[in-house]
């Protein structure tokens, strides 16, 4: 699961690269025709060979981050889904939804804002040492990072579609941007998740291993 992150977060990066690359040449292009490129704007394709490389680039990454999304939301998923039963043999009450709402909470709508990070925190605090103070920051960090850059993904698109010049395209780039920024860091925080979600649940399934057997044969 690591590893897979890991390349998601690669591909976030070279994204980053040729969206910044993507904003230079937007803002020459503004500054040389202005933000509608005249009062008769001619169609992007026709505004230089190195626009129309950036604009290549720029859509081969993005392409290969939505291809690549699928694998390592289903991997996610898998793993997700394993975390909350070992979570329920922790703790069987701890968990405030039903065991379905693991992978159905990412796929519906509205409620995905929220269940998710619901059924993480309990995955989490069911995991952590019993008695211990539980702490959040990784799980709220990763989540607040997931939904905002999906938020700014909304937000850069839908400006994508409508953007009439380069002025408004460099805006919609300039959105993507931020959400690809905040993606890569929920990727980290992602893998930080996982690696320690992990290791909380391999302590206590050796520490449950070994209290068993120092318990007494029943007579």
């Amino acid at each position: 699961m690591v590893v897979l992150l890991g390349v998601f977060l690669a591909v976030d990066v070279l994204i980053l690269a040729a969206g910044g690359r993507y904003l230079r040449v937007l803002g020459e292009l503004a500054a040389e025709k202005g933000d509608f490129g005249g009062s008769d704007f001619e169609p992007f394709e026709s505004s230089g060979a190195e626009f129309a490389a950036a604009d290549e680039d720029y859509s081969f990454y993005g392409n290969l981050s939505v291809q690549l999304l699928p694998v390592v939301a289903l991997a996610f998923l898998f793993w997700f889904f394993r975390t909350r039963i070992n979570g329920e043999v922790f703790t069987p009450d701890g968990h405030r939804r039903g065991r379905l709402w693991t992978v159905g909470a990412w796929v519906t709508p509205i409620v995905n804002l929220w269940f998710p990070r619901q059924i993480a925190g309990d995955i989490w605090k069911a995991s952590s040492p019993p008695g211990s103070r539980v702490s959040y920051v990784v799980v709220n960090a990763w989540w607040g990072m997931w939904v905002a850059t999906n938020l700014f993904g909304v937000v850069g698109s839908s400006q994508m579609r409508g953007a009439e010049g380069f002025g408004e395209l460099r805006a919609a780039v300039r959105t993507l941007f931020l959400s690809d920024l905040l993606d890569a860091a929920a990727a980290v925080l992602a893998i930080v998740f996982v690696w320690r979600l992990t290791a909380l649940q391999h302590v206590r399934i050796n520490t449950l291993t070994n209290t068993r057997h120092t318990l007494p044969e029943p007579a």
